[in-house]
């Protein structure tokens, strides 16, 4: 039922939490460690990439139905991998919305429901119109440039990988807010990318959509350069209207689909 599939990004920037060198638990540097161990750690961390990935993929294609329950032992013999990387892999995925605690232990897969798409979609909406209005007045020429770039990587794979772009997407909006140098603002939004991820997703899946973000990530860059404001607020807002909309047309559908099989 899982994929094996091979890795395609790392752990999320700030999810793992830093230590002071020398205090209880602090982390060996990379220098210090013998060869072989820095070796097994990557293959370590590499494993619990693509489980993530499997189960992941799992997840929204539905071969995973909500509310199914998720065992660690099953799924570790099921990959041939131990125990540790799939602990890792589920928590990962419970950060980022995919899965829940279940009330007897354990954790199960989370439905996705209109209202949690809506509510989610709406805030990141509103946040984000403000965090771009900000970056109108205080983005810089290179940071411009990192987003013409971004586009024009998004354009060469979007016919390609999703979960590539989906990437280069997440990365587009995380430097657009950076630009408005408002760190609770940058915070604020942070939170709530982990949620908004697993619909992402399911709207990336569309080719027409994937292409006409792309064209509205280009219109963002050029009222960031000409410093407009205003038709920054109405880039944004459309932007998101579009992409709550497809997600909800890509929920029904696979809820149709699921639905048919059973």
């Amino acid at each position: 039922r899982f994929a094996r599939s091979g890795c395609s990004a790392g752990w999320p920037t700030g999810s793992r939490p830093s230590v002071r060198r020398g205090g209880p638990g602090a982390p060996v540097p990379s220098g210090d460690v013998p060869p072989k161990l820095r070796h097994r750690a990557v293959e370590r961390q590499t494993r619990c990439e693509q489980i993530y990935q499997s189960l992941k993929r799992a997840i929204i294609e539905r071969d995973l139905t909500p509310g199914e329950r998720l065992k660690e032992f099953e799924i570790a013999e099921s990959l041939g991998a131990s125990r540790t990387p799939v602990r890792e892999a589920l928590s990962k995925l419970e950060q980022q919305g995919f899965v829940r605690p279940h009330r007897s232990g354990g954790l199960t897969v989370d439905e996705i429901y209109k209202e949690d798409v809506v509510e989610v979609f709406g805030l990141m909406k509103v946040l984000e119109t403000y965090a771009a209005q900000l970056a109108a007045e205080r983005i810089s020429p290179r940071r411009l440039e990192q987003l013409e770039k971004l586009c024009d990587r998004a354009e060469r794979v979007v016919e390609g990988d999703g979960e590539v772009l989906g990437e280069l997407n997440r990365r587009f909006h995380e430097l657009l807010v950076e630009a408005a140098a408002h760190r609770r603002l940058q915070d604020l939004i942070a939170n709530l990318r982990y949620t908004i991820q697993p619909y992402r997703i399911v709207s990336l899946t569309r080719l027409d959509f994937r292409r006409s973000s792309i064209t509205d990530h280009r219109a963002i860059v050029e009222a960031l350069r000409a410093r407009d404001g205003q038709r920054l607020a109405n880039l944004i807002v459309a932007h998101f209207d579009v992409a709550q909309r497809v997600t909800l047309e890509g929920l029904r559908q696979k809820l149709a689909a699921a639905s048919g099989q059973t």
